[in-house]
């Protein structure tokens, strides 16, 4: 306990420091890793207590008439490492330009993978919208097409059961229905193959289905795709702009379906009155709107009824009086009066009659109108490259005076929180290195130490890349775990070299004897971790490819790292203090 009490306490609060900064971050990222990450810091303080108290008693009482065991294999292992680290420590410099070659090299690589935001995760739901491709349709229409609907996707052997809700989506839209639809949970890698032949079952009927099987939790905290906010104080000028936007970029490659939120399929009818001509009349525009209003309006709002402490409206409905459509608007005529003479004037003298788009609810941000663009990136496009393409597009567009873009959706949500996840990491390395500092009572010792963490980082992405797995919020957060982990070794070989070199060993004696007796307990404590991440890097389980890039960062960037600190932190341990013989 007396030998080792040191490193594990440094090494533990090292793990336990790299969550400390999440307190200090905001948005998505404080919403995604605060749990975790105290989780994590309460388990290790509690495994800290335990590994210094109950297992040394443990061992006193169980340990007891223990032979040493051998096995030949391991033992030919560690003869034959530290013969390769007696022969490397004489080659310094073309280890050290190896590594510092793959670290630039991943970097690079970097650069160029698919970026996400969150992976997206196995589920047994898939929600369907359903809208009348009829704009004349009536409610009976509506509920007769989704039996329809309902019959024919039942036909499809994985599917359990189907739910509807009406209005889908939002609240205030009667003109669509929602579905959502369980599949058999063993057939949750099918959900794309389900869902293209749902879209085959559906093709031949008079309606729009539009699907969507993200319905993670995780997916509707944050959105997909890329959504530009027009903002103003005009909403006909709002969606003007809008409109030439979406021409604008519909070229754009990688863009795929594009929709006006709340505009698109919906539309209005306007009565704009010539106030001259109205004035010919007599007429002013309250006074025609009142007019048209009471020709219009056949129910009346007779009282209240109240059953169970719950009011209910009485609405009578007048049928004598005439019900007219909208194409009988321009064949009204009011009461007007011209040269003193009583006259009927026809809505289509004094005002004309169009139809414009219209928005289904109207959305403010610090009191300005705003209109959103949805956009949606076609399959195996990078989110960033297509976001930088669109902003390259719309660079010299000019907006209506008093309009202004912004850009949201997933890619900003990408910016933001790595750019959270930076901080959580700058941070969280000043942290490991003050306590190093203060185990070692050092400065050259922690920044040996430190070079094991941009290795980690070449691990990680050689991790990603050989399973194919895209660059994520969750695979970062992997970096940051990684940051804590791979400094325990490190700590715990420089500390056992400072030992012996006190006790009389020469420097190169010590790295020699250290690298024989921490080979095997460096080798387990890196395959304990690696192991219990295996389940969690094969994606075993609904929803489990979400965290998977996690696992698989943290994987490859401990056993790069394991392999690093076998070799290069002795080696710049031998660099650093070039003057202790």
């Amino acid at each position: 306990v007396k030998e080792v009490s040191g490193a594990i306490f440094a090494s533990t609060l090292t793990t336990i420091c790299v969550f400390l900064p999440i307190v200090f971050t905001t948005g998505i990222a404080r919403q995604l890793f605060v749990d975790m990450g105290l989780t994590i810091a309460y388990s290790l303080l509690a495994s800290l207590i335990i590994a210094v108290t109950v297992v040394p008693m443990l061992a006193s009482k169980l340990l007891v008439n223990v032979k040493e065991s051998k096995d030949k294999f391991l033992d030919r292992i560690i003869l034959k490492y530290v013969s390769s680290l007696n022969f490397l420590l004489n080659k310094k410099l073309i280890v050290i330009v190896f590594v510092l070659g793959l670290f630039f090299a991943s970097i690079y690589a970097s650069f160029n993978m698919p970026v996400t935001f969150i992976p997206e995760a196995s589920t047994t739901q898939i929600s369907i919208s359903m809208s009348m491709k009829d704009e004349n349709y009536l409610r009976e229409d509506l509920l007769s097409m989704s039996d329809e609907v309902i019959n024919k996707i039942m036909e499809i052997e994985e599917i359990e059961s189907i739910g509807v809700s009406e209005s889908g989506s939002t609240s205030s839209d009667k003109s669509t229905l929602g579905f959502y639809i369980i599949i058999n949970e063993k057939q949750v890698k099918n959900i794309e193959k389900i869902s293209n032949e749902i879209l085959n079952k559906t093709q031949d009927l008079d309606c729009n289905i539009n699907i969507n099987s993200s319905n993670s939790s995780m997916s509707m905290l944050t959105g997909s795709g890329i959504q530009l906010v027009i903002k103003g104080n005009n909403l006909d000028n709002l969606f003007e702009d809008a409109n030439e936007i979406k021409n604008a970029i519909s070229d754009v490659d990688g863009v795929g379906d594009i929709v006006i939120k709340d505009f698109d399929d919906n539309y209005e009818t306007r009565i704009i009155v010539d106030k001259n001509k109205a004035m010919e009349y007599g007429l002013t525009v309250a006074g025609i709107y009142q007019n048209i209003y009471e020709l219009l309006n056949n129910e009346i709002s007779a009282t209240s009824l109240n059953f169970d402490n719950k009011d209910y409206a009485t609405i009578i409905n007048q049928k004598d009086k005439t019900e007219y459509t909208i194409d009988d608007l321009s064949k009204i005529k009011i009461i007007a009066t011209k040269n003193q003479v009583e006259v009927e004037v026809g809505i289509d003298e004094i005002a004309t009659i169009e139809k414009h788009p219209s928005a289904k609810s109207i959305n403010h941000d610090n009191q300005q109108r705003t209109i959103s663009i949805n956009i949606s990136a076609k399959d195996n496009y990078n989110l960033g490259d297509l976001s930088h393409n669109i902003k390259s597009e719309l660079v010299d567009f000019e907006m209506q005076e008093g309009n202004i873009i912004e850009y949201s959706g997933e890619n900003e949500n990408i910016i933001e929180t790595i750019f959270e996840l930076i901080k959580m990491i700058s941070l969280a390395l000043i942290f490991i290195y003050m306590i190093m500092v203060a185990q070692f009572q050092s400065l050259k010792a922690p920044f040996i130490i430190m070079f094991t963490i941009p290795l980690a980082f070449t691990g990680g992405i050689i991790g990603l890349l050989v399973t194919g797995s895209d660059l994520s919020v969750i695979a970062m957060l992997g970096f940051l775990v990684l940051s804590g982990i791979v400094v325990n070794n490190g700590i715990v070989f420089i500390d056992t070299i400072n030992q012996l070199i006190e006790k009389g060993e020469t420097k190169k004696q010590a790295i020699l004897i250290t690298g024989n007796n921490r080979f095997r307990p460096i080798l387990m404590t890196a395959m304990t971790t690696i192991l219990g991440l295996l389940t969690m890097a094969f994606g075993i389980g609904e929803g489990a490819e979400m965290m998977a890039p996690l696992a698989i960062v943290t994987i490859g960037g401990l056993v790069y790292t394991t392999l690093m600190t076998l070799y290069v932190v002795p080696i710049l341990y031998d660099v650093f203090n070039n003057k202790v013989k």
